[in-house]
């Protein structure tokens, strides 16, 4: 594991406007030093996060208007490759969500379910390859989740995972 060093902060008022911001570099002069900077006023929020690894860089935009979302990024990776997207959600207040996501002239279709300990989901894609996928959780408690899953290659997964 590689040591680092940073800072971060977060400082919000009564107005619900809230600014972040982290720095994390590695100890040695060759490490790789990253930057991001968030800042939130009521339903909108914005983030610039960078690294002079690569001039690896993201740009998001999220706008809350009741239960629908909406959400812009463009993104850099290290080779210089551009994306962006934007994605609408609707969250119902029955646990249901749909989302649409246009990345590079690509949709995808969201629909999630959610109660108590049990999560579904499903997936799908309008590229060439149509791809999709269906995914299950149930929270196990103590940190422990049962996870199971399978998309359009026929591939299938089951697992306990657990976070501490």
């Amino acid at each position: 594991p590689r040591s680092t060093q940073g800072v971060s902060s977060a400082a919000s008022d009564v107005y619900k406007r809230q600014l972040t911001y982290s720095v994390v570099t590695g100890l040695e002069d060759a490490d790789p030093t990253s930057l991001s900077i968030g800042y939130s006023a009521g339903a909108i929020s914005g983030s610039v996060a960078t690294s002079d690894e690569g001039d690896a860089s993201t740009v998001s935009v999220t706008y809350a208007m009741g239960d629908i979302t909406v959400s812009a990024e463009s993104d850099t990776d290290r080779t210089g490759a551009d994306t962006s997207s934007v994605t609408v959600t609707y969250a119902m207040a029955d646990g249901m969500s749909v989302s649409l996501e246009n990345s590079e002239d690509v949709n995808t279709l969201g629909v999630s379910y959610s109660s108590g300990a049990i999560s579904v989901a499903v997936e799908a894609d309008d590229a060439t390859d149509e791809s999709w996928e269906a995914t299950m959780a149930y929270d196990l408690g103590g940190g422990a989740t049962f996870n199971l899953g399978t998309n359009d290659d026929e591939t299938t997964f089951a697992g306990v995972g657990f976070s501490f």
